[in-house]
């Protein structure tokens, strides 16, 4: 396997764990500190800004998941500039495929709790307005009886389109993708049926075998809207069968933002402000949710121990609230931190634009609360978008005529929360606005949250700067 690419600062642990196309998973030792890590580590640099915007959209994706499941792998981090490029996680247990390869199948408890596991990393995936698009049993992980779901490399937004519609392993593509029809959660739920039918067998109890049929049926009517209802029925064959399945898994924390976390897969910022006086300087587990393998065999991770991430608040100006706080709204305040520890804006690559204008085409703001300095200088304001169909909220963060940063490359930082705790960020330089970020909101309720570094810098005209729109 010497032509095999491998990054630097680690070292293989034997022969890769699956070779696919595009990738390679790896077991391997970091050198630093001699920690383990499942690599996924690309065949060849990325090609372009698509396929950068594709890598880091990913990690995102898993890093923002993390925070809600326990039942999807955890992210620890990646470097999509690095030759070749990686994404690291903690090797946890065996794929699904190879425990059924060598032991069969497992005792129909243990093989219902295995299932109802991969459910709920599957609801996880759809509550956040994203399917999975690879369920199969090379993509479930079990460990000491548990499973969780990983490989996120081909999710996507419900209801995007793709011109791969039938991607994934295909004894598991649900019938209609290969007619042509958009994957969308019911697609994800007949291909959890069919590895719930190799974990469990033919000959199950007349409960459990009406719910796994319905879900595998070629017809996505009848089968359970999504993978929470999918899970909820399955739990309830299993109360009526006797068999007591284990609690949920817990979530992983929300991945930290320091050196060897998620900061890896985006670039640096260009300038760097004079550090401030912190009030606290908080620890955190990096966290999150990835997965290995490309159509290849993947391994989940855990977070491990940073002393560098990131804390919001501290010495910070006190939060300025733009529309109040609604019981039960997704908080943007608790979201992925945009400024480092000393003080510095954390950074990510910039928005692609337009996203705005394709979900509210020619759509005037639905809200548009203004920024303010101390002093009380308007600097910026955060400009909400929402989809005709009230499926989407989209927001930019501009600086209006009139704002004395106009027109001067600063640092903005926007971040916007909804259904489901769903978050998208957008933290860069701009001249003029940050965004558009998108998040699902079918009940409209969203959260955001807004930063402005000033063109020296050094000082942060506006901090943490939060609120609601259409939080009953």
């Amino acid at each position: 396997m010497a032509d095999l690419p491998f990054p630097d600062g680690f070292e293989p642990v034997g022969a890769p764990l699956g070779v696919g196309s595009t990738a390679v998973v790896w077991l391997a030792r970091r050198t630093v500190d001699g920690r383990l890590s499942a690599l996924k580590v690309w065949r060849r640099p990325l090609a372009g800004p698509r396929d950068r915007e594709r890598f880091v959209r990913e990690v995102r994706r898993h890093a923002d998941l993390a925070a809600t499941s326990g039942h999807l792998v955890s992210y620890t981090w990646a470097e999509p500039d690095a030759d070749p490029p990686w994404i690291a996680v903690e090797p946890h247990g065996r794929a699904l495929a190879d425990v059924l390869a060598a032991e069969g199948r497992p005792p129909l408890a243990e093989g219902l709790a295995w299932g109802h596991d991969l459910l709920l990393g599957l609801a996880a995936v759809h509550r956040s307005g994203a399917v999975h698009r690879d369920v199969g049993v090379a993509n479930v992980l079990v460990h000491e009886g548990r499973a969780k779901l990983c490989d996120l490399g081909l999710s996507t937004t419900q209801g995007a389109a793709t011109e791969d519609r039938a991607a994934g392993t295909p004894r598991f593509v649900a019938p209609e993708l290969l007619a042509g029809a958009d994957p969308d959660a019911r697609s994800d739920v007949y291909s959890a049926a069919v590895v719930l039918r190799d974990v469990l067998g033919e000959d199950l109890p007349a409960g459990l075998e009406q719910t796994v049929t319905a879900a595998a049926s070629v017809r996505p009517g009848d089968r359970p809207v999504d993978a929470g209802a999918f899970a909820q029925r399955l739990a309830r064959d299993a109360r009526a069968l006797g068999v007591e399945l284990p609690a949920e898994l817990p979530p992983g924390p929300r991945a930290a933002l320091g050196p060897g976390g998620l900061e890896r897969a985006v670039p640096r910022a260009r300038s760097r402000p004079r550090p401030r006086p912190r009030a606290r300087l908080v620890g955190g587990l990096v966290g999150g949710v990835a997965a290995l393998a490309a159509g290849v065999v993947a391994l989940s991770a855990g977070g491990f121990l940073d002393g560098d991430a990131q804390d919001a608040g501290g010495g910070a100006p006190p939060r300025t609230t733009a529309g109040g706080t609604a019981t039960g709204a997704p908080d943007a305040a608790t979201a992925r931190a945009d400024v480092a520890a000393d003080g510095s804006p954390v950074v990510l690559p910039p928005a692609t634009s337009g996203r705005c204008d394709q979900a509210v085409t020619d759509a005037d703001p639905v809200a548009r609360p203004v920024l303010t300095r101390a002093d009380g200088v308007v600097v910026g304001e955060v400009r909400l978008f929402q989809a005709p169909d009230g499926g989407e909220v989209c927001a930019k963060l501009v600086k209006p005529e009139g704002s004395p940063l106009r027109g001067q490359e600063t640092h903005l930082a926007l971040t916007l929360c909804g259904q489901g705790g769903t978050c998208d960020h957008d933290w860069h330089a701009y001249r003029i606005d940050a965004g558009p970020v998108v998040v699902p909101a079918v009940d409209g309720c969203v959260s955001w949250r807004a930063s402005v570094l000033d063109a020296s810098g050094r000082e942060w005209w506006v901090r943490d700067a939060t609120g609601t729109w259409s939080c009953a």
